[in-house]
C-alpha cells in the first residue's frame, strides 16, 4: 500500500509538471501572438502587460512543480529500497481504475473473512483457549501405565542354556493427583484466562476500528467517483471555453484579462480532475489494505 500510494504521488507530481509546461507553453504562444497584434496597431499596451505578466507568474509555477516531481521520486526511491543515486523516472499517467462495485458492496464481510491483522487476532484468541485448556489440566489427575518382562540368568560360566533364565514381568498403573500447590494452578489458569480476555477486547476493539476505518474509506472512495464524473465534464467545458476565447480575442473581440480567466479556469479544471483521481486511487489502495488483497492491474506490473 505505501508503494502504491508513492507512485500515485509521483505520477500525480508528474503529470502536473506536464501540465504547467504546456500551460507555460501555451501563455507564451499568447504572448507572442499578443505582441504580434499589437505590433499592428490592434492591441494596447495593457495588453502586452497582461500577457507578459501571465508568463511571468507561470515560470515559478514550472519551477515548484519540478521540485515536487523530484520529492515525490525519492519518496518513491526511498520507499522501495532504492539508493537516492539511483536513477527512476514514472512513465504510466495517472489513469482512472475503477473498483469493482461487487466488492465495495460486499467489503465489510470480506475484511472480516480475510482482513490480515483480523486473523492474526482470532489466532492468537484459539491460542489462548488452548492455553487455559492446558493449565485446567494441572487440576486433573496424572495416569500412567507402566509395564515391564525380562529374562534373567546367572551362570559361572558363559555357557546358558533356557533353563538358566527366569522370567519376571510386572504391570501396574501409576495415579498421582496435585492436592495443593499454594494456589500456583489456580493464579497460572486465572492468568491464562486474562490473556484470552485481553484478546476478545482487543478482537472487538480492532474490529470496531476497521469497520469505522473501512466506512470511511468507502466514503472517500465515493466522493472522489463523483468529483471524477463531475470534473471530466468541467474540463471539456473549460478547455471549449477556452478554445473559443482565444479565437474571439484573435478576432479582437475579446481582452487579454478574458483569456486570462478562460485559461485559469482550464487549469483548475485539469488540476481538480487529476487530484480526484488521484484520491480515488489512494483510497482503492486504503480499501484493499482492509480487504488483504492487490488487485489484478498492480500484479501485472510484476510482470
Amino acid at each position: 500500500t505505501k508503494v502504491r500510494k508513492a507512485f500515485y504521488s509521483a505520477a500525480l507530481a508528474g503529470e502536473a509538471l506536464t501540465m504547467m509546461r504546456q500551460n507555460l507553453a501555451t501563455a507564451e504562444d499568447n504572448l507572442r501572438n499578443v505582441r504580434l497584434l499589437r505590433s499592428q496597431g490592434v492591441l494596447s499596451e495593457y495588453e502586452e502587460l497582461r500577457a507578459s505578466l501571465g508568463v511571468a507568474n507561470l515560470q515559478p509555477a514550472v519551477l515548484q512543480s519540478e521540485a515536487n516531481y523530484g520529492l515525490s521520486l525519492d519518496n518513491l526511491r526511498n520507499v522501495i529500497g532504492l539508493d537516492a543515486s539511483t536513477s527512476i523516472r514514472v512513465d504510466d499517467p495517472l489513469t482512472f481504475q475503477a473498483v469493482d462495485d461487487t466488492v465495495v458492496a460486499n467489503a465489510e464481510a470480506l475484511m472480516l473473512d480475510v482482513n490480515p491483522n483480523l486473523q492474526a487476532v482470532k489466532r492468537q484468541m484459539n491460542l489462548n483457549d488452548a492455553a487455559v485448556f492446558a493449565e485446567r489440566s494441572s487440576y486433573l489427575p496424572i495416569v500412567s501405565a507402566f509395564g515391564q518382562y525380562q529374562f534373567q540368568a546367572a551362570n559361572n560360566e558363559f555357557n546358558f542354556s533356557r533353563r538358566d533364565f527366569i522370567r519376571s514381568s510386572q504391570v501396574g498403573i501409576s495415579v498421582s493427583l496435585n492436592v495443593f500447590q499454594g494456589f500456583q494452578t489456580y493464579s497460572r489458569v486465572e492468568q491464562a484466562q486474562l490473556e484470552r480476555r485481553k484478546s476478545e477486547e482487543q478482537h472487538v476493539s480492532l474490529e470496531r476500528s476497521l469497520r469505522m476505518g473501512l466506512n470511511s474509506v468507502k466514503g472517500n472512495l465515493g466522493s472522489a467517483r463523483k468529483r471524477i464524473d463531475a470534473q471530466d465534464k468541467t474540463v471539456e467545458t473549460a478547455e471549449r471555453g477556452y478554445q473559443i476565447v482565444t479565437t474571439r480575442f484573435l478576432a479582437s473581440a475579446a481582452t487579454q484579462l478574458e483569456v486570462n480567466d478562460a485559461q485559469l479556469a482550464l487549469v483548475q479544471a485539469r488540476v481538480n480532475r487529476l487530484q480526484a483521481i488521484y484520491d480515488y486511487l489512494v483510497a482503492a489502495a486504503d480499501l484493499d489494505q482492509f480487504l488483504g488483497r492487490v488487485p489484478a492491474y498492480v500484479n501485472g506490473l510484476e510482470d
